[in-house]
């Protein structure tokens, strides 16, 4: 008689909570594999724990237990006892696979992360992050003055993540009409190389902190000789005469003071028909855990937030803009084009 497949059990309330709550175990045991590269020396097969732990210069038996957790949640594959393999999950903390997520792994187990988040009763209560209690400045300052290394770290994390959506917000705006575009903020410039790649016609300039640009340097040799990197400080002023002003995830970090200073330098430079560009989440009553999770870091990290189209329509009326389209791209972005309000 044939045997009916077993159904996926159900999770009761209580094992969904503590499987949430295992959350914080799950994330510094990634951080702590990507930070080793365990992902990079098993790219060419199967390897002995033994064989792994001398690589690695650990303890052989602690990093069994390691990574026997992490193959419990399908990061890593058992394949023999005591032999681990890559699975989907853990190839894309390989540091050159096509999105890779390892930096990301190293900078979200960071201990200026993890002391943050600490702080979130403190952040719920007070409405100030917690961060800069803690270490008596705001995170750029860290970054600049304090770890430059962490810095570079949270860049290129945050190019790897973006590297998953440039393509969709490139196929999804006719950057044909535009001649001069202008990315303020634009880190390591991945979005901005992606859509010269596609519109070779622009001439494009790359705006960020100094330390940045420099960083930048080194990814965009490869990239058109049209294309300018120039630093300063988006508080004080832009560069000017741009059709275009691109700010891909600047907002979610400042408050809205802050944003208004932005938005009315971009605006006080641009041309009379150019059009500001903001790339965001737009918070919803259907945005998911991973938006609102990171709403929620800005508490404890920054001063800023995730928004609802309703909070950048109010931003961009009061630095003296409309809203004139609202694209979604195919990814967790949408593309917020303003424009002068007559």
């Amino acid at each position: 008689m044939a045997q009916s497949l077993p159904r996926e059990r159900v999770l009761s309330p209580a094992e969904q909570l503590l499987q949430w709550l295992n959350g914080m175990r799950i994330a510094r045991a990634l951080h702590v594999a990507a930070t080793l590269g365990i992902a990079d020396l098993l790219s060419a097969g199967p390897q002995s724990l033994t064989k792994l732990a001398e690589q690695t210069q650990t303890h052989e038996d602690s990093l069994y237990r390691l990574l026997r957790a992490l193959s419990t949640i399908g990061v890593f594959e058992e394949t023999e006892p005591r032999f681990f393999a890559l699975t989907p999950l853990s190839a894309l903390l390989q540091t050159d696979e096509p999105g890779s997520l390892r930096n990301m792994a190293r900078m979200f187990g960071s201990d200026w992360q993890w002391h943050s988040w600490e702080g979130l009763l403190e952040s719920v209560r007070s409405g100030q992050p917690y961060f800069q209690q803690a270490y008596q400045m705001d995170l750029w300052e860290y970054f600049s003055s304090v770890a430059p290394e962490e810095g570079q770290l949270f860049d290129a994390a945050l190019s790897d993540a973006y590297n998953t959506s440039n393509t969709a917000i490139a196929e999804s705006y006719d950057f044909y009409q535009i001649d001069r575009l202008i990315d303020i903020g634009g880190g390591q410039g991945s979005l901005l190389s992606t859509i010269l790649t596609r519109f070779p016609h622009l001439d494009a300039l790359l705006f960020d902190r100094p330390a940045v640009i420099e960083h930048a340097r080194l990814h965009l040799a490869h990239v058109s000789s049209s294309l300018q990197l120039v630093a300063g400080d988006f508080f004080a002023a832009v560069p000017g005469e741009g059709d275009a002003y691109l700010l891909r995830q600047i907002l979610h970090d400042w408050p809205d003071e802050a944003c208004l200073t932005i938005l009315h330098n971009c605006r006080q430079a641009m041309r009379p028909d150019g059009r500001i560009l903001v790339i965001e989440r737009i918070l919803d009553s259907h945005s998911s855990a991973a938006d609102t999770f990171l709403d929620l870091q800005h508490l404890v990290l920054l001063e800023g937030r995730e928004r609802t189209l309703l909070e950048f329509e109010a931003l961009y009326h009061q630095a003296g803009l409309r809203i004139t389209n609202t694209i979604y791209t195919h990814s967790p972005f949408h593309i917020i084009e303003g424009k002068i309000l007559q």
